[in-house]
């Protein structure tokens, strides 16, 4: 089988490297080592952990990919997955000798790249057509930009004229008129990126194959700067953090030159700074007039230290709270599909709520909604929640609070008669992860302070491991499940996983409330 160049020297390892795709090919841009990684799967999909929020994501790729055939009904499907190549090849040869005008996953190689085109139209010039399909609602140049070019050098290179190369993803305007079915004309969005595509192909592929093949005729994979971005990988918790020290400079991801800057400095983690060396004078000096540079010394401090840290003043803004305190967290659903009438892809949908609240003497009290799923969620949710808190004007905390200040908006806009005590609820927001972040460090939040890092940190023995439902992402895919659930006991148990969930949120927020006020 031909290859993609290969420049060989002395020191080159001479075996077979496996087939690249488009995926591989755009790992390999993104991350050299997670390139390497799926590229050969049976020596390292042990160490991939594919959650079932990451395969919902591959599913309703797939689904929005499928439905965008019908944006040109009445291709030829080559169905041959990746087990079947060689049968993929042929009958893609078979239909364009058939001159097909519409092949939905035609499969094409050239020197051992392998592309599956989600779309290729023949026009009545004899060119093509080929159309790549994302389910985003914009194109992104970084990412979508490479998946098109190496389509587009493959379809060439095999002696396809190509006229046009089109990225089509979901149409963000988009409003669903209600029922099961969508119309593909207004859903999406075909963008010309010919010549973006084309520019790639002149700039960029040639070197990029090149490093490829010398990468993937390695023994191991290439070395790797491990970024707080990497936490969404699928290798990352089962190859790459146990090959990464404890407190890498990159845990100051939200301080954007820091990292760089320590690194430039030959530290790659933070316990190698020393406070009377010149290395922290520079950073001392680098990060004074920034607005995170009390929040990356106290890191340091605390890290140095393995101590907590927290400022005197915090203890004043506690004070200052309005009684009763209320700590709100919503569950939301945004589906790439809209699914009821008058929704937009990925649009949130606030589908449940918990609110633990902190009374005068210090007694909590609980209430929570979980919507059925039948029907559009918002208006039962803003019902349930004005009920709630139009009791009193407390203040009312939230992790994060920039979403639930979103999802207050959201029903405000949908539920027009509720739309006052809604805008009030939001208007007495605290955010708790402000708080945290602008006065309190400890070594084990490991450079976030989203509530699954606080929580556990700052109330040693509390977590969510215990439950069946983890994370946000979870929920939303339960929440997806229960809604066309039928009636039984199996609903029951996820309805009720999911009110644990939730309610975890918000009484560890109190958790974390109890144990700052008791600490300043």
């Amino acid at each position: 089988m031909p290859r993609y160049p290969v420049p060989m020297n002395d020191n080159t390892i001479h075996r077979r490297p496996p087939r690249l795709s488009k995926s591989r090919y755009t790992s390999f841009l993104a991350c050299p080592r997670l390139g390497y990684l799926r590229a050969f799967p049976a020596r390292f999909d042990s160490y991939c952990t594919l959650t079932p929020e990451r395969q919902a994501l591959f599913d309703s790729g797939n689904r929005v990919g499928r439905l965008a055939r019908n944006y040109w009904p009445g291709g030829l499907l080559i169905e041959a997955d990746h087990t079947r190549i060689p049968e993929a090849l042929r009958r893609t040869r078979e239909a364009l000798a058939l001159r097909r005008e519409v092949i939905y996953e035609a499969a094409v190689e050239h020197q051992g790249i392998l592309v599956r085109v989600d779309i290729l139209r023949r026009l009545g010039n004899g060119t093509y057509e080929l159309t790549e399909v994302k389910s985003g609602t914009k194109v992104d140049e970084a990412k979508h930009i490479p998946d098109v070019a190496i389509q587009l050098y493959v379809l060439e290179s095999s002696g396809l004229p190509v006229e046009r190369a089109n990225l089509m993803h979901l149409n963000p305007d988009y409003i669903h008129p209600g029922g099961s079915s969508h119309r593909p004309l207004d859903l999406f969005v075909p963008e010309d990126v010919t010549g973006q595509a084309r520019a790639h192909i002149a700039s960029t592929l040639p070197a990029s194959l090149r490093s490829i093949a010398l990468w993937l005729l390695r023994d191991d994979p290439p070395e790797a700067t491990v970024r707080n971005s990497c936490h969404d990988c699928e290798y990352y918790e089962g190859y790459c953090r146990p090959r990464c020290c404890e407190f890498p400079v990159t845990e100051f991801g939200w301080a954007r030159q820091t990292g760089p800057l320590l690194q430039e400095m030959g530290i790659t983690d933070i316990l190698e700074l020393r406070k009377d060396t010149l290395e922290y004078a520079r950073l001392v000096g680098a990060v004074r007039s920034s607005a995170y540079g009390p929040r990356v010394l106290r890191v340091v401090d605390s890290v140095l230290s393995g101590e907590l840290r927290i400022e005197p003043e915090l203890g004043e803004i506690l004070d200052g709270l309005a009684r009763p305190l209320h700590f709100l967290d919503f569950e939301s659903w945004n589906p790439a599909l809209p699914v009821f009438a008058g929704t937009r892809p990925y649009q949130q949908l606030p589908f449940q709520w918990s609110d633990h609240c902190l009374l005068v003497d210090d007694v909590c009290d609980h209430a929570y909604h979980l919507a059925d799923g039948d029907q559009d969620p918002r208006f039962q949710v803003a019902e349930t929640l004005v009920s709630r808190f139009a009791q009193d004007d407390g203040a009312v905390i939230a992790h994060h609070a920039a979403f639930e200040r979103a999802c207050l908006n959201n029903l405000a806009a949908r539920c027009p008669r509720l739309e006052l005590p809604l805008l009030d609820i939001a208007s007495r927001l605290v955010d708790l992860e402000a708080l945290v972040a602008d006065n309190v460090y400890h070594p084990q939040f490991h450079g976030s302070f989203s509530l699954k890092a606080v929580f556990p940190a700052l109330v040693p023995g509390e977590s969510y491991q215990n439950l069946a439902i983890q994370n946000g992402n979870a929920a939303a895919l339960a929440f997806g499940a229960l809604r066309i659930m039928p009636d039984g006991a199996e609903k029951d148990r996820l309805r009720n996983e999911m009110v644990d969930y939730c309610d975890q949120d918000t009484w560890a927020m109190v958790q974390i409330y109890r144990t700052l006020r008791a600490l300043v």
